[in-house]
């Protein structure tokens, strides 16, 4: 890695700030919906100068709201279970405009403690001897991850554990575990990308159109009600679109009137062209984030004409969290307290500037120490200053995963996505969806070891979000090829948009939620 000078402190006096002022930080709201730039409080493309209080006392009352309940209600709740996502977003907040040179000191340090750390404690890091030298780390594939999960597991790990599974859409479904030290910095840094460019705070009312909110662990009846409401986070499944759940999507936007909303490019693709087709005019909203597929500057034009908001990308992996969000002049920032990012460029050749295979090395998680990882995708790494004045590294070029439809025979359009979650925890190793003929769907799995008892649960599952438009056939195969794309998990469909795209027919039930 190159070497990089000495962290200077900061002049800024919002980077000197003590460690309760800038806790109390996100508890101050602003009514008005003009945009205050980056950091929420400063012009755009400037960092902020001069006294944080004295730029308060300025501000015109009317903008100020009283402290937020949620928020000192989530650091109280923090301090009493041992974590620290509310304090690692204050420290984030500081150190997005320290220089790419100051970022880069910093990951060496850090860099040098978890190897350390994986050197000593984690078996399979153990065995490669490679001390705490990363140039001496080999690149850790999905495939050797697979074969490794539990040697990669650290001897130290202990308390609440998490696991994650990848999508498997660019080769093998993997679990990673992560403990809470990393989950607390993962939403630490989703907080300061959602305030990126449109000045939200963390507690601020979000609608996630993405997984079915009946798996997400939940409690149910009335605390479920109560634990969204706390957290302020709203779900909607967001695999099938059709009329009838484009209008209840859209009265929910209404009731709710969330400031962000968060949903696969292909789903808000799918939902703006029906509610064109119904004449819906959507509530104001602040911001939009895209996730886990590409967003194109057309798809971006079209939902910031419809919306009235700007779209922004987020990149990332389940194995590893957030990974990189963008900004508002474009630029797609990773997130380098929290993952450093190099490429590999020839084989043997590893730098942290240039393009090439991407390669992660997670910074926050001692219970699965994630080296060199390579998650499969292509990218390009800059050093380049971006005019938003953050000196976060700057993912210049990221070769984008496309999202995938197949459809129902009522003319509803389906996401791919919806294909792999009921497959999650799953003896499977990875999953391929083929559609050549209207209403039917082949979905092939490798190295499958279903039970029967598997095999009713994700059918009735596959049925519960598809209303029944689907005749669904789970074929176990051997190996499944690479796809041109170079995609293990895809859809593949040979049919033509359905002209009657998003009518249920008569006396079908639509999917429910």
């Amino acid at each position: 890695m190159t070497t990089a000078p000495q962290i200077h402190k900061p002049v800024d006096d919002d980077l000197r700030m003590s460690p309760v002022s800038a806790c109390i930080r996100p508890c101050l709201k602003y009514s008005s919906r003009e945009s205050y730039g980056a950091a929420g409080y400063a012009l755009p493309g400037t960092v902020p100068q001069g006294s944080y209080n004295a730029r308060i006392m300025q501000a015109p009352r009317d903008r100020l709201r009283l402290l937020d309940w949620r928020w000192l209600a989530w650091q109280a709740q923090e301090r009493a279970r041992g974590r620290r996502a509310t304090r690692y977003y204050a420290e984030l907040m500081r150190s997005q405009y320290w220089t790419w040179e100051q970022h880069a000191a910093m990951a060496q340090e850090r860099i040098a403690a978890l190897l350390k750390h994986a050197a000593e404690h984690v078996p399979y890091y153990r065995a490669l001897g490679c001390g705490t030298e990363l140039d001496k780390y080999p690149v850790l594939t999905r495939q050797g991850l697979l074969r490794n999960t539990k040697t990669l597991l650290s001897e130290r790990a202990s308390g609440e554990l998490m696991t994650k599974y990848s999508s498997g859409t660019t080769g093998d479904r993997v679990a990673a575990t992560r403990d809470w030290q990393m989950q607390s910095t993962n939403d630490a840094c989703i907080w300061r990308g959602d305030g990126w460019g449109a000045a939200l705070a963390p507690t601020e009312r979000q609608l996630h159109l993405r997984i079915d909110p009946r798996h997400l662990g939940l409690p149910p009846g009335a605390l479920g009600g109560l634990a969204t409401y706390y957290y302020n986070r709203y779900w909607l499944c967001g695999y099938v679109i059709n009329r009838e759940i484009v209008q209840h999507i859209h009265e929910t936007l209404h009731r709710l009137r969330p400031q962000l909303l968060c949903s696969y490019t292909s789903t808000l693709q799918a939902y703006v062209h029906v509610a064109r087709e119904l004449k819906l005019k959507p509530p104001p909203l602040k911001k939009i984030v895209t996730i886990a597929e590409e967003l194109p500057a057309s798809d971006a034009a079209e939902f910031l004409d419809y919306f009235g908001c700007q779209a922004y990308s987020r990149f990332g992996a389940n194995e590893l969290g957030v990974i990189a969000d963008q900004c508002e002049y474009g630029a797609l920032h990773s997130h380098c307290e929290h993952v450093w990012l190099e490429v590999l460029t020839a084989p043997g050749t590893v730098t942290s500037r240039g393009a090439g295979v991407l390669l992660c090395t997670c910074l926050s998680n001692l219970a699965m120490p994630l080296i060199r990882y390579e998650i499969g995708d292509w990218a390009e790494l800059s050093d380049q200053p971006c005019p938003c004045g953050r000196g976060l590294p700057v993912l210049a070029k990221l070769e984008g995963r496309a999202g995938q439809f197949v459809y129902g025979s009522d003319g509803t359009w389906i996401n791919a996505h919806s294909f792999l979650e009921p497959l999650y925890q799953k003896p499977v190793r990875a999953v391929r969806v083929i559609q050549d003929q209207p209403g039917h769907m082949r979905v092939l799995l490798e190295d499958c070891r279903l039970t029967p008892a598997d095999t009713e649960e994700v059918l009735r599952r596959y049925h519960d979000m598809h209303g029944g438009s689907l005749q669904v056939e789970l074929i176990p195969v051997d190996q499944l090829p690479p796809t041109p794309s170079g995609k293990r998990c895809s859809a593949q469909c040979t049919l033509a948009r359905p002209e009657n795209f998003g009518v249920m027919q008569q006396g079908t039930p639509p999917p429910r939620h």
